[in-house]
């Protein structure tokens, strides 16, 4: 930290250092001067030769050269030795000034103080020497970094998530969908077709699920749900709002069997779901959501959020893993031309539970590509 100092135009000037080293958010005074000196009301302890501060790197650019302060002899009333051995040291922060003073009076003139170093303390070592006929000396060395070396070794950027994002752009919304697409695997390198719910390629439309994925029926067994009839009924939960569940039978009044290229697969605990990325899911605290809300207001007519990993699904009344009700994973995969099969119309209730998720039966909008089953 070069800073440039004015010629002192007196006779009889000499220069000492004066340090603030701040350790465990106290900060000790002291300088290079034969006598106590005062600088902005602190009063900084005389070590005169004792305290020993290694050269700076002096540069036209700012430099990140570090140095080191040395104590010998351990001279004042301040225990630097114990504060060393009891305090923590490393990442301290330390200030050294270079001020003048009159040789003839030792007095400070504080109108030419001047910033020399600002750093952080990374290391110390104590060393303790003894001779015959001597007393023992201590002194004590700590390391300093500059701040610009701090700087330079800082980690750039900024995290990838919404609130660090906001943090510095607080009107950015660029990573607000970052927590939903986390954990989602994408298939890279190929060419974006969307999930085909436009019609036409054999894209399929409407949110079904694929075969054998397991219905709970109105007597709580289970049925692979490509043999689900129309006129069966199945488990239906009335109100997924109310304090206690309230579970009825529906009867299902038509069944859409589209094709699809495209299926999400959900991992919740032990359960895995196969639907097509539209289907309305059930998650607490949010209500209906789905992996693609556009595609389902197209399709079903039905506004719902963006369902993510970590959201909790609701299990119907027979499942065991209630208790593991989060997704952890959401992948989607290309299956070009996957049979699937929807429950589009349960009577009264509009819901049923898909290998022990509740999910909504919404029926696609007329779909081309879809056989279609009627009571």
């Amino acid at each position: 930290m070069a800073t440039t100092i004015t010629p002192v135009q007196q006779d009889h000037i000499s220069s000492c250092l004066l340090i603030d080293l701040t350790l465990d958010s106290t900060t000790y005074y002291i300088s290079s001067a034969y006598k106590p000196v005062t600088y902005n009301s602190n009063t900084y302890t005389e070590l005169g030769s004792f305290l020993q501060v290694s050269d700076f790197q002096e540069d036209v650019r700012t430099t990140n050269g570090d140095i080191s302060i040395t104590l010998s002899g351990i001279p004042s009333e301040q225990d630097y030795l114990s504060l060393i051995l009891t305090t923590p040291i490393k990442g301290g922060n330390v200030v050294i000034r270079r001020g003048f003073y009159d040789t003839t009076t030792h007095e400070l003139d504080t109108s030419e103080v001047y910033d020399r170093f600002t750093g952080v303390i990374t290391n110390f070592t104590i060393q303790e020497d003894f001779t015959p006929a001597s007393t023992l000396t201590n002194s004590v060395t700590v390391t300093c970094a500059s701040i610009n070396t701090i700087l330079e070794n800082k980690v750039t950027g900024q995290r990838t998530n919404p609130d660090d994002r906001k943090r510095l752009f607080p009107n950015d919304a660029v990573f607000d969908r970052v927590p939903e697409l986390y954990n989602i695997s994408f298939d890279f390198g190929k060419e974006y077709q969307g999930y085909g719910y436009g019609g036409g390629g054999g894209g399929g439309g409407g949110g079904c699920f694929v075969a054998d994925t397991q219905i709970t029926m109105a007597d709580g067994t289970f049925k692979p749900i490509q043999m689900v009839e129309v006129g069966d009924s199945v488990m239906c939960l009335t109100d997924p709002l109310a304090d206690e569940p309230v579970y009825e039978p529906g009867v299902v009044e038509e069944i859409t069997q589209p094709k699809t290229d495209v299926i999400a697969v959900y991992t919740v605990g032990n359960t895995v779901i196969k639907c097509t990325p539209d289907h309305p899911i059930y998650v607490k605290n949010k209500g209906w959501c789905s992996l693609d809300p556009e595609a389902t207001k197209q399709n079903h007519n039905l506004d719902v959020s963006v369902i993510s990993v970590s959201d909790a699904v609701v299990f119907d009344q027979y499942d065991s893993k209630a208790t593991d009700n989060t997704i952890q994973h959401i992948e989607i995969v290309k299956q070009p031309d996957t049979q699937t099969y929807n429950l589009s119309n349960v009577k009264d209730h509009h819901t049923y539970f898909a290998n022990g998720v509740l999910v909504h039966n919404k029926r696609d909008n007329g779909r081309d590509n879809r056989a279609v089953l009627r009571r």
